[in-house]
């Protein structure tokens, strides 16, 4: 976090998270709600060594939660956003029960959080983590708001916290969901063939439908049509929540072409 609380000195802290701290509510803010940012349990601190970028970070207290909104920033169709944070493991406060929760809003729609335990990185040191939403044909309206929490115990510590948006067409290699639709295709554009041997699709919601699952066993394999694989392919598992399949052999998508997985 450059240029944040240039006066703070190594080891000193701020709860007032006014970044910058000009006195200004114009800017980006971090907010705690709506009307405090100025809380007890957040703040800016500078520890000599410990940061992803410059000297200070943003940390919290269990059971907080901050955000910023991006002004007149709503989602456009089509797009993926992608929320990139350091998480720090902060030695003697970041606890093996770490719960480092970060994601985006639409207004007031919920796009999904990430949760992350700091303490699986080394202490004293930041590392990306990220969350990714494709806002679909139809997207949620409202502002975009960064969200931030830590939801375990002790403590959970923020740097680097970067918002990137894409076309889908200008990634080489995606997996496409159409929301209204629930169908998941593959898109190879990387200029070149891609081989794999092993796939797996998975929701934590239990929203995937084993029923309406197109595999590459039976359909795409040796024992299908062999458009993706010569090989036979062997499903590991199909329920709602993990929908995994492999081969000995290989799989493999052409420049260009794609796999309709239903």
């Amino acid at each position: 976090m450059t240029g944040v609380r240039p006066g703070l000195p190594g080891g000193g802290w701020a709860n007032n998270l006014d970044v910058p701290d000009d006195g200004s509510v114009a800017d980006p803010e971090w907010w705690i709600n709506t009307a405090n940012n100025n809380g007890g349990d957040s703040f800016v601190e500078v520890i000599d060594g410990f940061s992803a970028d410059g000297r200070h970070h943003l940390g919290m207290a269990a059971n907080q939660v901050i955000s910023q909104t991006l002004t007149g920033v709503a989602l456009q169709p089509n797009m993926v956003y992608t929320l990139t944070i350091a998480a720090g493991n902060r030695s003697g406060f970041t606890t093996t029960a770490n719960e480092t929760i970060f994601g985006l809003n639409a207004g007031t729609t919920d796009l999904g959080r990430v949760t992350f335990n700091a303490s699986n990185i080394a202490a004293g040191t930041f590392a990306d983590q990220t969350f990714t939403y494709f806002s679909g044909a139809s997207p949620p309206t409202g502002d975009i708001s960064i969200m931030l929490g830590n939801g375990g115990s002790n403590r959970s510590h923020y740097d680097n916290i970067r918002l990137d948006v894409s076309s889908v067409s200008s990634l080489p290699f995606r997996v496409v969901i159409n929301r209204d639709t629930g169908n998941i295709t593959a898109l190879n554009q990387s200029g070149a063939e891609v081989n794999f041997a092993g796939l797996s699709l998975l929701s934590a919601a239990g929203t995937l439908s084993p029923a309406n699952w197109q595999s590459v066993s039976g359909n795409f394999d040796s024992d299908g049509n062999g458009t993706v694989s010569s090989a036979p392919w062997l499903v590991f598992n199909a329920d709602a929540t993990d929908l995994s399949e492999g081969t000995l052999g290989t799989g493999t998508v052409a420049n260009g072409g794609s796999i309709n997985f239903g």
